[in-house]
C-alpha cells in the first residue's frame, strides 16, 4: 500500500513539471504606441503576442483608473495588432491597455498608453506686422493645444518656421526682394509623451491659410520714377512708379528748385508742376494692416529731377562781330552750358559755361563770327546732385545774319 501511494506521489509531481500553469500561457502585450490622430480619432499599434489562436483585449477611457473593454474576442478581426478608436473629441487626452489572451488563458495588462486628438483648425489666422525679413502672425485659440507650429507650404512639402505656445508668432530670415510662391498656415498640436497629434492638411482650401500672394514685407527701395510726358500746356509731369514686390501702395513726394516739398500724396501717374524750374519726384511702397491699423513704407527712392519752359534770346552785336544771349534764371540749375552751331540740326560747339544768365560768344569753336552768317544758339540747364548730372533743360534760338 505504501509503495502505491509513493508511485502517485512521484506521478503528481512528474505532471506538475511537465504541465506549465496556465495563466502564464500568454505574454504580456508590449510596445504600445500611438501612430496616428485626427481632430475625431486615434489608431495605435502594439507587438504581435504568439500563440495559438491568440486574441486581444482593449480596454479605452479617458481615465487611466477608469478604463472600459472597447473590443474582445467577440469582435470581427479581434487579433489584429491595432486599433482604431473613431467618434472622439478634438484636443483631449485618453487612455488605452491591451491584454492577449488564448481561450481562458489570459496574459497581462501592457502599459497603460496615453493618447491625444488633433486639436480644431486655428481660426482667424491674419498677419499682424512686418520689416524687410520678418513677418508677423497671430490666430485664436484652439482647444486642448500644448504647442502651435508655423508651416510653410512648399509645394506638396511642409516646413516648420517654429512652435510657439502662444497665438501669435514671428518669422525671420525672409527676403522682400522677390515675390514668395509658398503658403503659409499654423498647425495646432495636442502631445502625449511619445506623440504630437495635428491634423494632416492635404489642400490650402481646408484650412483656414495665408497665401502667398497675401503674405506682406516692407517694400524695398524701389528705383526712381519715370517721366513719361511733360505736357507745358497743361502744366502737367505724367509719371510711372517703379513698382517692388509686396508693396500694395505707393506715396510720391515732390520737391521744387529750391528743395523745397511742395506737394505729397498718394502715387498716382501724373502731378502738376510750373515751368521754369526743376523739380524733384520720389516715390516708396508700402503695406497696410486692416486688422492692427499698422502701415509700414519703404524706403525712399532716389530722386527723379526734370523741368521745362526754358527760353533764351540772343542777338548780334551792332558790329556783328559778338552774340550776346540771356535767359532767365532756371530754378534750381547749377549751372548753364553754352553752344553754338552755323546748323539747327547738329555741329553745336561748347562756347561756355557760366552760372550767369547772359552770355557773349565771339567765336565758334576757334573761328570768329562771320557777318553775314546766321547762327544757333543753345542753353543746356543743368542740374547735378552730389557733382553728378541729375538733369537738363535745353533751349535753342536763331540768331539773324
Amino acid at each position: 500500500m505504501k509503495k502505491t501511494i509513493s508511485i502517485l506521489l512521484a506521478v503528481a509531481v512528474l505532471l506538475s513539471i511537465a504541465i506549465p500553469f496556465s495563466a502564464n500561457a500568454v505574454s504580456k502585450v508590449t510596445e504600445l504606441k500611438q501612430v496616428e490622430a485626427t481632430d475625431s480619432s486615434v489608431k495605435f499599434i502594439w507587438e504581435t503576442v504568439f500563440g495559438k489562436d491568440v486574441t486581444y483585449e482593449i480596454q479605452m477611457g479617458n481615465n487611466p483608473s477608469e478604463l472600459a473593454t472597447v473590443r474582445d474576442v467577440s469582435d470581427f478581426f479581434s487579433y489584429e495588432t491595432f486599433y482604431n478608436a473613431y467618434e472622439l473629441k478634438a484636443g483631449k487626452t485618453y487612455y488605452a491597455r491591451v491584454r492577449a489572451y488564448s481561450g481562458n488563458d489570459y496574459g497581462d495588462w501592457s502599459d497603460t498608453l496615453e493618447l491625444v486628438t488633433a486639436p480644431k483648425t486655428v481660426e482667424n489666422f491674419i498677419q499682424t506686422d512686418c520689416s524687410e525679413t520678418t513677418a508677423s502672425f497671430k490666430w485664436d485659440a484652439s482647444e486642448g493645444v500644448t504647442s502651435y507650429k508655423l508651416i510653410e507650404r512648399v509645394g506638396d512639402a511642409d516646413n516648420v518656421l517654429a512652435e510657439v505656445n502662444e497665438t501669435s508668432c514671428t518669422i525671420k530670415g525672409l527676403n522682400n526682394k522677390n515675390e514668395f510662391k509658398n503658403d503659409y498656415y499654423v498647425s495646432p498640436v495636442r502631445s502625449s509623451e511619445t506623440f504630437d497629434a495635428q491634423e494632416n492638411i492635404d489642400y490650402m482650401w481646408d484650412v483656414n491659410s495665408i497665401s502667398a500672394r497675401d503674405l506682406k514685407l516692407t517694400p524695398k527701395k524701389p528705383n526712381a520714377p519715370t517721366i513719361k510726358n511733360l505736357w507745358t500746356a497743361l502744366n502737367l509731369c505724367d509719371y510711372a512708379v517703379n513698382e517692388v514686390p509686396f508693396a500694395n501702395g505707393y506715396k510720391y513726394e515732390l520737391y521744387n528748385g529750391s528743395g523745397k516739398k511742395v506737394k505729397s500724396g498718394d502715387a498716382g501717374s501724373d502731378v502738376y508742376v510750373n515751368g521754369g524750374e526743376f523739380f524733384a519726384l520720389r516715390t516708396r511702397g508700402y503695406v497696410s494692416f486692416t486688422s492692427t491699423n499698422n502701415v509700414r513704407y519703404g524706403a525712399w527712392s532716389d530722386k527723379k529731377y526734370f523741368g521745362y519752359n526754358f527760353d533764351i534770346s540772343a542777338k548780334k552785336a551792332k558790329n556783328k562781330k559778338s552774340i550776346k544771349a540771356n535767359w532767365k534764371k532756371f530754378k534750381g540749375a547749377s549751372d548753364y552750358t553754352v553752344y553754338i552751331s552755323k546748323s539747327s540740326k547738329g555741329g553745336f560747339k561748347k562756347a561756355k559755361v557760366t552760372k550767369k544768365t547772359s552770355v557773349t560768344i565771339k567765336k565758334i569753336g576757334k573761328k570768329k563770327l562771320k557777318k553775314n552768317s546766321a547762327y544757333y544758339i543753345k542753353v543746356v540747364a543743368n542740374k547735378k546732385v552730389n557733382k553728378k548730372a541729375a538733369a537738363s533743360v535745353t533751349a535753342k534760338v536763331k540768331v539773324k545774319k
